[in-house]
């Protein structure tokens, strides 16, 4: 059952998750919609709940919330702010 309030689009843009005083966690954003983001992750990082996420192509910088992660990708949330 698909519980996404918006379809997301396929794309493959390149990205960076960032949080706290970590080194930046580089990424592909392999779909996307108005409300969220699958991601999928060059190495095998474990994400906080919530983090910002650098889209490299447009320089747009989102709030994100984690929903599901696996060990190569994940499945996030834009939530209001920055």
């Amino acid at each position: 059952m698909e519980r996404r309030k918006s379809q997301r689009l396929r794309t493959l843009k390149s990205g960076s998750v960032t949080f706290g005083f970590f080194p930046n966690i580089e990424c592909k954003v392999r779909n996307m919609s108005s409300g969220g983001a699958c991601l999928e992750l060059e190495h095998r990082a474990s994400l906080p709940n919530d983090f910002s996420l650098l889209i490299k192509p447009e320089c747009i910088r989102r709030s994100c919330r984690l929903v599901w992660q696996s060990s190569s990708r994940a499945g996030v949330q834009f939530v209001s702010g920055c």
